[in-house]
């Protein structure tokens, strides 16, 4: 049981002609200005005390109000303040606990002039208080699940050396705002100081803030709803800001430079409706020592908002290529627009990859019909973004197919015939010997001399797709030398045709019966009438052919028997 002592008031520095009271439980108790009033213990005032307090007032213990309590003064407690009633004190009035750990509690809430914390321990916050003005010097202000209310809208309202307030469990800093200036928020956890700072817009008038340093999973904002622009989001604390804050209010949020390298976007949700996590415009400015201010602009009024640090996906990529082309085309170049800071991943449906990096995919397509090339990029932290897919339509191909019609003496000078038996086309384009080239679908070469002559056969389609076939015409070495013909001018047989191929040397000789030369040539393409040199026919009989004649690879020597008839 706690002992109070009401009978001993210490009187120091009395004005001349002050009035001073002094009653014992349930009476009326003043303490007049100008009064320098210790306690050595704790006050306690019934449910029928009325203290008024004019006086500067030092209690080492606890102040218990269960009565009515008006202060004008300056109280400076070393204990704890339980208001459980009455608590009136003038906006200049001083109220200061300078003692170790103290504690402000009750069922009523506590409204203050001037509030300072002092003392060696921690203060904490048990019951919503107010206070016009608030000085934390270098003390921590532990609201638990309560409020400090700031009334004043001087931006100098809240002062502080190193101290701040630590709000845990749904407990937060309010204080009352006025447009053109920078508010300060002194918030933080146990460990960390990370202030708040607003600048109100329109018709702003007040704002709490809470810097809850706790996952907001636990508190009924699941982490896991979100929307679908969010990877991943901070576990390790989150902000609360609730009030009249108009449309174009600014807010920044000092954070650790660490936690915004990691989750470097902003997004909110409100805590008091069904919903998502959304990702909403942010901008960061390096502020000093690891530190790192998050600002946002509110682009609609609001009167509760939580916002989390997030890490977006990547922006879904965007391929680039060309959407058809052929059947068994090569090296086809597939683009995505790429972060150097991102990791490509490709997958194709059908094809084969030939090379792939975060930037190219290069493809050799088969005879699939359509084909699918998808990818999604992925940053150092394992956000990925969603799949982008470029689809392909594959043409067919047409068939080049054809044949050679050879004589029956491959011969130089005498026509090959090559007829086109390509399918699906309509065009081709024939080469040959790399030098001739024709787009009829039958045609007729000859070669001027022996030797392997290559044939390319190239067709297309409509879509300009291609096909090519290939072979080779064979023209050999050789000799035919007819041994009668009847130069009687009917157009039958009437002159002697020398058929050969690849001749270099070569000499005729025609002798009648009495070996008498009656013809020579040295041109083995030429053709005789049966006229000699003199133009004069001979007459028919058998006359005796002397043959020499050379090609590249043979000698060829023939005396034989050569009948005209008439």
């Amino acid at each position: 049981m706690r002992h109070f002592c009401w009978c001993i008031l210490l009187l120091f520095a009395t004005k001349s002609g002050a009035q001073t009271l002094c009653q014992v439980n349930g009476a009326e108790v003043y303490a007049g200005p100008g009064l320098q009033v210790s306690i050595n213990g704790s006050v306690a005032l019934d449910s029928q005390a009325h203290f008024q307090n004019f006086s500067e007032l030092h209690i080492s213990g606890d102040l218990i109000n269960k009565g009515q309590l008006e202060h004008s003064g300056s109280v400076f407690i070393q204990g704890n303040w339980v208001n459980d009633s009455i608590f009136q004190a003038n906006p200049i009035s001083l109220v200061e606990f300078n003692g170790a750990a103290q504690q402000i509690e009750g069922t009523h809430v506590c409204r203050f002039g001037q509030l300072k914390l002092s003392g060696t321990g921690d203060k904490n916050l048990l019951q919503t208080a107010e206070a016009e003005e608030l000085d934390l010097s270098d003390r921590l202000l532990i609201t638990d699940s309560s409020r400090i209310r700031v009334l004043s809208n001087d931006v100098q309202a809240i002062e502080r050396t190193s101290g701040y307030v630590i709000s845990n469990r749904f407990g937060s800093l309010e204080r009352a705002l006025q447009t053109g200036v920078q508010y300060l928020y002194p918030v933080g956890s146990l460990s960390n100081y990370q202030p708040v700072f607003i600048n109100p817009a329109g018709n702003s008038t007040y704002a709490g803030v809470r810097f809850a340093a706790v996952d907001a999973s636990t508190e009924g904002l699941p982490r896991t709803q979100v929307d679908t622009t969010i990877c991943r989001s901070n576990a390790s604390f989150f902000h609360l800001f609730y009030g009249d804050l108009a449309a174009g209010s600014s807010i920044s949020m000092n954070v650790a430079t660490s936690d915004v390298n990691s989750f470097p976007f902003l997004a909110q949700r409100n805590p008091q409706q069904t919903g998502v996590w959304t990702l909403v415009p942010s901008s960061t400015t390096l502020v000093s020592g690891g530190i790192t201010a998050v600002n946002h602009t509110l682009s609609t009024a609001i009167d509760s908002r939580a916002f989390l640090l997030v890490r977006g996906r990547p922006s879904r990529p965007i391929i680039s290529g060309d959407t058809a082309f052929c059947k068994k085309s090569l090296n086809r170049t597939f683009t995505i627009t790429h972060d150097s800071t991102l990791v490509t991943n490709w997958t194709l449906a059908s094809g084969n990859i030939v090379q792939q990096n975060d930037s190219v995919l290069i493809v050799n397509w088969g005879e699939e019909s359509n084909g699918l090339v998808s990818a999604f990029q992925s940053d150092s932290a394992g956000c990925s973004s969603f799949p982008a897919s470029h689809s392909v339509i594959l043409w067919d191909n047409p068939v080049a197919n054809f044949v050679i019609d050879a004589p029956d003496l491959p011969y130089e000078d005498v026509p090959f015939t090559l007829t086109s038996l390509s399918s699906g086309a309509v065009g081709q384009y024939w080469s040959i010997a790399n030098l001739m080239n024709y787009s009829d679908s039958v045609i007729q070469v000859v070669f001027d001399a022996p030797g392997v002559y290559p044939v390319l056969l190239q067709v297309v389609n409509e879509f300009g797709c291609s096909d090519t076939a290939s072979g080779i015409i064979e023209v050999i070495e050789g000799m035919v030398i007819p041994n009668t013909f009847s130069p009687n001018g009917d157009g039958i047989n009437d002159e002697l045709y020398l058929i050969n191929s690849g001749v270099q040397e070569f000499n005729l000789k025609i002798f009648d019966r009495w070996g008498v030369l009656v013809f020579e040539t040295n041109a083995s393409k030429l053709s005789w009438d049966g006229k000699t040199s003199s133009g004069e026919r001979v007459p028919a009989g058998t006359y005796m052919m002397v043959l020499s004649a050379k090609t590249a690879n043979s000698t060829f020597e023939k005396r034989g028997a050569l009948t005209i008839f008439d």
